[in-house]
């Protein structure tokens, strides 16, 4: 079994010690013993033992190890400069752990990054710099570490990406140090946290890149002097490689954070929400912290996402002049996706707000094509939708036996109840509805979006707001028929107070479709549809909030008042030409003729006079007769 006894840990490591100043690679000395250089296979041992003592709980030991552990980089850096002056690093440099060990090395160097010692993992960090420094200027022959290397352990992601031979071959000895890196993003420590991932930004930065100092078009060819085949002389499929199998999956840390699948979060409600139902933050609360206790400021979300996101959409910008493609734009959509698609309602929410800012901030228009466009608008229409929602009732099935509908019942009931148990466990998923309407009024809002865009994207985004809409509401009332309605107790919003928040954000955009100036846009089938399905959805609230059969708060009923009064005051003012295009608004206003709202009342009756004075003159011209001036 493993010893647990100090002395004879300090035994074993001094043991080592004699064994790498006996059959090593010596000091850099030039002074040899005859012996030096046959330790061979036993240096991954050796390197192990090594590792493992940064794991110790001893200090004694681990700093032990890590001593040994410096003077071997200390040689390995010593060789490599040796070689860099012989100026034939292929024939002319002597053996280190360079030429074999190189991969061994760097994983013990990450069991230093990932042990108990906050100073030891800062150093490691930086010997990783040295490292990679050393692997980027060719002083790590590829051949021989191939040759002499047991299996790579590093199994390179299946991501349709083509390298060729000699570039994977580089990536073997890449790879576990970037990946190194991005699994110190899950440290429990911020700082090492924010260390390891701005060292693994730096790296990818210097050695990824084509260099400033070479020809563009000759760098592309492969026509320079220079070998091309290696990551370090900047390769777009070996980023999008980096993407996929080193940075987008650090995003699972945030999910194994433990904090982020339910509770109350106040700071993720976008400005401007309406509370009736849900107990309201308390704005000193949220200033000083005290809503969550100040655990967020240890939280993953809070200390490495955005630093993670700035990183990866730096790289993105750069590409995008580097090697003039927008190959990464669609990676760090992808990765903002898998944000999106989380069990967790904060890494949701913060890649939401990230997307927002990703396409209205960090790029340039000119820069976002239609096919950016597309995967946006299905990325933000697909997260309105609420995932394993039922439907309100059973559904019938025709010549069903009574043994087969007790089973349907039973199979229906399970699924509600599976509904409602994952809405209880990951609640803070409602936080999400608020903020995709957030995002899609902040885009839809912009003018010069809008016009980006075009008609279609925007049109499509208003509808699946509908949709989301629609949803919300079956799932309020799954929810409130079978669990009570939120006491006192903070928590996230109610699925209702989501549903009058996105629609403020649907009356701004049917305002706007109705005001723009095109009408053969307006007369479009897709526009026509929206404009009818939107409308008739907001005075069916409206109705079914006012009548006696369902209860609505004052806030509620206030605030689909002011919409319904906006949206007739729009009709109103349109000319008679882009009335005429609204055939199917007379039924929907004829519905609304006995409110109790006054305003509401006189907008629908002066409405019904216009358009009922319009077709009986369209009436009238189409039998030939020419309207008198009374009926002008």
């Amino acid at each position: 079994g493993r010893s647990t006894h100090v002395s004879v840990k300090e035994l074993l490591l001094s043991s080592v010690e004699q064994l790498i100043s006996i059959y090593g690679f010596g000091d850099g000395s030039g002074n040899s013993n005859g012996h030096q250089g046959t330790l061979r296979s036993g240096w991954r041992s050796i390197l192990i033992v090594i590792g493992t003592a940064g794991l110790d709980k001893n200090d004694s030991i681990a700093l032990q190890g890590f001593k040994l552990l410096t003077g071997q980089i200390e040689q390995c850096l010593s060789v490599a400069n040796e070689a860099g002056e012989d100026g034939d690093v292929r024939v002319k440099q002597p053996d280190s752990l360079l030429s074999e060990y190189f991969v061994d090395l760097v994983n013990t160097l990450l069991l230093y990054i990932s042990g108990p010692r906050q100073d030891l993992s800062t150093k490691s960090i930086d010997s990783l710099v040295q490292m990679s420094d050393v692997l980027a200027e060719g002083k790590v022959k590829l051949s021989s570490t191939r040759r002499k290397s047991p299996t790579s352990p590093v199994a390179l992601p299946r991501s349709g990406v083509e390298t060729s031979d000699v570039s994977n071959d580089a990536l073997e000895l890449w790879w576990p140090m970037l990946l190194g890196l991005s699994q110190t993003m899950g440290d429990r420590r911020p700082e090492v946290r924010v260390k390891g991932l701005g060292t693994l930004m730096s790296i990818i930065n210097k050695h990824f890149f084509p260099s400033t100092s070479c020809n563009e078009k000759v760098c592309a060819n492969g026509d320079s002097g220079e070998s091309n085949s290696s990551p370090q002389h900047g390769d777009l499929q070996t980023l999008q490689l980096i993407f996929r199998g080193i940075l987008v999956p650090a995003l699972e840390f945030e999910e194994m954070d433990g904090n982020s699948t339910s509770g109350f979060a106040p700071e993720l409600l976008p400005s401007k929400f309406v509370h009736f139902i849900t107990v309201p933050p308390i704005p000193e609360a949220d200033e000083s912290g005290a809503n969550d206790g100040g655990k967020g400021e240890q939280d993953w979300i809070d200390t490495t996402f955005e630093y993670l996101m700035d990183g990866c959409i730096s790289i993105c910008l750069r590409s995008l002049v580097a090697f003039n493609s927008d190959s990464l734009v669609e990676e760090v959509l992808a990765m903002l996706n898998s944000c999106l698609l989380s069990d967790s309602g904060h890494l949701a929410v913060k890649g939401l707000r990230r997307l927002q800012q990703f396409v209205s901030q960090d790029l340039e228009m000119k820069d976002i094509s239609d096919d950016t466009w597309a995967t946006v608008s299905h990325m933000l229409f697909r997260v309105l939708s609420i995932r394993g929602l039922p439907p309100l009732s059973l559904p019938e099935k025709e010549g069903a036996t009574e043994e087969q509908k007790k089973y349907l019942e039973q199979e229906y009931d399970e699924t509600m109840n599976e509904f409602i148990r994952e809405q209880r466990f990951f609640s803070n998923r409602r936080y999400i509805g608020c903020n995709a309407a957030m995002v899609i009024g902040s885009l839809l809002t912009n003018k010069l979006i809008e016009e980006t865009m075009g008609v279609h994207w925007y049109i499509f985004l208003t509808s699946g707001l509908g949709k989301g809409i629609k949803d919300w509401e079956r799932a309020a009332e799954i929810l409130d028929s079978k669990t009570a309605r939120p006491d006192t107790t903070p928590s996230p919003p109610h699925y209702l107070e989501n549903v009058l928040y996105a629609r403020r954000w649907m009356t701004k955009f049917l305002l706007s479709l109705l005001t723009q100036r095109d009408l053969s846009t307006l007369e479009s089938a897709p526009c026509q549809r929206v404009l009818k399905e939107e409308t008739e959805s907001l005075l069916r609230a409206f109705l079914a909030k006012g009548s006696a059969d369902e209860h609505c708060s004052a806030i509620e009923m206030r605030n689909i008042s002011g919409m319904v009064i906006d949206i007739l005051e729009c009709f109103n003012s349109l000319g008679d030409d882009k009335l005429s295009t609204m055939k199917w608004l007379s039924p929907l206003l004829s519905a609304c003729i006995q409110t109790n709202n006054g305003t509401i009342r006189t907008s629908v009756q002066i409405l019904l006079t216009r358009m009922l004075k319009g077709a009986n003159q369209t009436s009238s011209m189409a039998n030939g007769n020419t309207p008198s001036e009374d009926t002008l």
